[in-house]
């Protein structure tokens, strides 16, 4: 009922008649031993091992019910031995008495080791508006979202501060990303409800892989577009074409017939071969019609929309009526008398 002196902590909570302790104070202060996440005993959380906040013991959130402190509580985390510090959020206020369990990587940042002493005091920090962050491997880079990736893990951390080395895990795999520069504090800045913009900084070594140019192919010489507007029509431009082609193919020896490069006797000896001479000499006008198809090469410019396509004329047609032919009957017909 009345206050403990030996114990600043307490307070009187009885009739107060002037003599209790009203006077609250703003901040809160506490030494505890340090230990990694991973060495919790009761309920071992691997996912927060991930992320930026820590376990603080039961007592510690009856005094912060006390004070006046602002929403969602931050702290510093602070090494007394190197006077190295960082700041923190609060997950859960379920560790043992005395104790406080941080992340490994938050760990590896205060240089501490298990049963280290450290400071836990409680901060408020100003929104951050930038951060700027730098991937410690390479690998980070090979994913193929790797913002995406970066704020979906942020979600599980209440502050940043320059100088921290935290660890994200995706897909199984770990990734240590540095913090070069917060904005608009150094000290720490808090991420919460906040429009942050993120910054990324090459990784350390890292070198812009060189992509083996084409070799330089031999520029062929730059064909004439022929003046298409010429008095010829598209199709007779066409045709010639094609009628060269044939010639060409059949010249080299491409269209000949079986019968055209020899024959055989029964007695062995062959015979002379002497209509494929004859057949060069003459004129392919027949050949063209039937042939194999050739492909059509057309010279640059110049487009194909068909060939020409003519209508009988009136000329042409005969003036014979249809069924002109006289009828015949089976038996004559007898004249009447």
């Amino acid at each position: 009922m009345f206050h403990n002196f030996n114990n600043p902590d307490s307070f009187y909570d009885g009739f107060s008649f002037g003599f209790g302790r009203n006077n609250f104070s703003h901040n809160f202060s506490g030494q505890y031993r340090a230990f990694p996440v991973s060495a919790m005993f009761s309920s071992p959380r691997y996912q927060a091992n991930f992320g930026g906040k820590i376990f603080l013991p039961s007592s510690a959130l009856d005094k912060l019910s006390r004070l006046n402190v602002e929403y969602p509580m931050m702290f510093s985390i602070t090494n007394p031995q190197t006077g190295k510090l960082t700041n923190a959020g609060v997950l859960e206020f379920t560790a043992e008495e005395g104790h406080v369990y941080l992340p490994d990587w938050l760990m590896k940042c205060l240089g501490l080791i298990p049963r280290d002493f450290v400071t836990v005091q409680n901060v408020s920090l100003m929104l951050g508006s930038f951060v700027k962050i730098q991937p410690q491997t390479a690998d980070f880079l090979d994913i193929s979202d790797h913002r995406a990736v970066l704020e979906n893990a942020l979600r599980n951390f209440s502050a940043l501060t320059a100088g921290d080395i935290f660890t994200i895990l995706y897909n199984e795999k770990q990734y240590d990303i540095k913090v070069l520069e917060t904005k608009p504090s150094e000290n720490g800045i808090s991420i919460v409800e906040t429009d942050l913009q993120v910054d990324f900084e090459a990784p350390p070594g890292y070198v812009e892989p060189t992509y083996a140019t084409p070799t330089n192919k031999a520029k062929e010489p730059n064909t004439p577009i022929p003046n298409i507007h010429h008095s010829a029509s598209m199709s007779t431009t066409i045709n010639t074409a094609i009628k060269e082609a044939r010639l060409q193919k059949i010249a080299q020896g491409g269209n000949l017939s079986a019968a055209a490069q020899g024959g055989a006797r029964l007695s062995g000896s062959k015979t002379a071969n002497k209509s494929y001479a004859v057949d060069l000499n003459q004129d392919k006008e027949e050949d063209l019609s039937d042939g194999e198809p050739v492909e059509l090469d057309l010279p640059v410019g110049q487009l194909y929309f068909g060939f020409s396509c003519k209508n009988a004329s009136e000329s042409n047609t005969t003036n014979t009526s249809e069924f002109s032919g006289a009828g015949q009957a089976l038996r004559t017909r007898k004249k009447r008398k």
